[in-house]
Order: C-alpha cells, then sequence, then structure tokens
C-alpha cells in the first residue's frame, strides 16, 4: 500500500507544530512575532570567570544578563552535528519570558556536555546561566524543574531585575 499522503501529512504537522529532534523531544518552531507557551525542563548552569565566553554571542559576548527584555540573561541549549554543521534547538537569538523566575533569557549558548541534546522526558531542555564559578549548586537546585515559558514574548512582563544568582534565584509560583 501506498502510504504517501500519510508521511506527506505528518511532514506538515511536524514543520507546523514541531520539530523532532534526533533524540525524540519534539521542538517548537520558532514564529518571529507570536508567543507561544510550552513547557521546558529547565536546569542552571554557572562557569568561571574565564569560561564564560558564549558559542552564538547576540546581547552578549560572555554569558550573563539582567533578566530585563534588553538584557536577557544566556541560555545555553542542546546541539546537534549534521553534515558537519552545529543545529542549535533552538535558533541563537531566540528570546524566552520564565514566568516562575520572572527573568527574560536568550539563547545564545550551547550545552558542553551533550546531555541537553536529549531533553528530559520528552520536554526540551534549556541552561540558563546563573553566574560565575561561585554561584551556588544550591541555586542550580532551585531552578532545576519543569518550567512553562514564553518563547518570542513581547516586553513589559513583570521582572525581578539582576543576574539570577545577585537576586537569590527565586522561583515564584511553585
Amino acid at each position: 500500500m501506498f502510504r504517501a499522503p500519510q508521511i506527506w501529512f505528518l511532514a506538515i504537522l511536524t514543520t507546523l507544530y514541531g520539530l523532532s529532534s534526533s533524540a525524540g523531544v519534539v521542538l517548537p518552531v520558532v514564529i518571529p512575532n507570536i508567543e507561544q507557551n510550552f513547557v521546558v525542563y529547565l536546569t542552571g548552569y554557572s562557569s568561571a570567570p574565564s569560561a564564560t565566553q558564549v558559542s552564538h554571542p547576540i546581547v552578549h559576548r560572555n554569558a550573563g544578563g539582567t533578566g530585563t527584555f534588553s538584557d536577557p540573561i544566556t541560555l545555553a541549549v542542546g546541539h546537534d552535528v549534521r553534515s558537519g554543521q552545529n543545529i542549535l534547538d533552538f535558533p541563537a537569538g531566540t528570546r524566552f519570558y520564565i514566568r516562575n523566575l520572572r527573568k527574560y533569557a536568550i539563547v545564545e549558548d550551547t550545552c558542553t556536555d551533550g546531555s541537553c541534546h536529549s531533553g528530559y522526558q520528552g520536554a526540551p531542555w534549556l541552561d540558563i546561566y546563573i553566574g560565575g564559578k561561585d554561584a551556588s549548586q544550591q541555586c542550580a537546585n532551585r531552578l532545576r524543574d519543569f518550567q512553562t515559558i514564553i518563547m518570542t514574548p513581547k516586553s513589559g512582563y513583570p521582572v525581578i531585575v539582576g543576574a539570577l544568582g545577585e537576586t537569590g534565584c527565586k522561583v515564584f509560583g511553585r
């Protein structure tokens, strides 16, 4: 039996509603100027001051940010190497608003250990910068959870201004 129509229909649905990574995680498609709410697995990362350079600078050359729309906090995302190209799970420059942190964030970096690309329990995995080497593991543990986020958010959402580590890694709405 010829099944081309079903395959074609599946390809359209995948294009409209999300791209499946090689790890089987469905990633939403970025649609400019359209806010999209979805759940991600969020973790926090820190690094030594000499190792804060980001792989895809958009707003920052080094990981950072205060969480405002104009100064979003750096996010690291999973990536996959296909045909010699490093393909990010979300394009560099994609902005998010994380309600439970009251922070804007932006994709500017890649996860180094490779586990981000696999997602976590079917959800995309984002890794937000929490500060330099002195950022606490306690802060990272407080952030680690499933979070509903907004992709391509408008400006004007409530923000607690400051780097995550400097503002006490507050999590709201749990």
